[in-house]
């Protein structure tokens, strides 16, 4: 079931299986709180506009593309893995977009933001992340001949992505464990790409 055509107000909105899983076309929300306790495979967001939303995912969303979703002045909360934010203009006719919107709350894995301004974005996140701009003109500039061995693949899908990815937010710790390296080995990584560190009160 999806809600379509309407302007939506003041309202919580919980996306659940069998009940609701998507929202649009023509949906706009305005200072809604959405509760999404469904997986990315049952999310469905079409020509969807919020303003002054809340968005809370229930469940982490792994590899969900929010490309055909708008946001503007929001906050996120939970936890968001390979998940792409903003507007793509030759793939989904740039029906997304991402502005002024607030992460704090969020705990983002390899996120990717496209052609958006990403001073506009509160990326210090709940633990630390780095903050990756422009990442393939970042992995190419790197210096990588300090870095541990388990990177490296990591920076080669750094220099893979598309020119129009604005920024990548990577929790330190989650990378970590997903190269089986020390804390401290992304840290010299973020050095090398010329990445901000931010959240977990730090922001370097």
């Amino acid at each position: 079931m999806n809600i379509r055509n309407q302007t939506i107000s003041n309202e919580t909105i919980v996306l659940k299986s069998g009940k609701l899983t998507g929202l649009g076309p023509a949906v706009v929300l305005r200072h809604c709180r959405i509760e999404c306790h469904i997986t990315a495979r049952e999310l469905v967001l079409t020509d969807v506009e919020m303003h002054h939303c809340t968005f809370v995912a229930k469940k982490q969303l792994t590899g969900y593309k929010f490309l055909r979703a708008r946001f503007y002045d929001c906050a996120f909360e939970g936890t968001y893995s390979g998940c792409d934010f903003g507007k793509r203009k030759e793939i989904y006719n740039g029906l997304g977009d991402i502005a002024r919107c607030d992460f704090s709350r969020a705990r983002l894995d390899a996120c990717r933001f496209f052609n958006c301004e990403v001073d506009s974005l509160i990326l210090a996140t709940k633990s630390p992340a780095m903050i990756v701009r422009s990442p393939a003109q970042a992995a190419e500039k790197a210096n990588v001949d300090q870095l541990a061995r388990q990177l490296l693949v990591f920076v080669g899908v750094l220099a893979k992505q598309s020119i129009d990815c604005s920024a990548l937010a990577d929790d330190l710790a989650l990378r970590a464990k997903h190269e089986s390296c020390e804390v401290s080995d992304v840290e010299a990584l973020a050095r090398a790409l010329n990445a901000t560190v931010a959240g977990g009160n730090r922001s370097s």
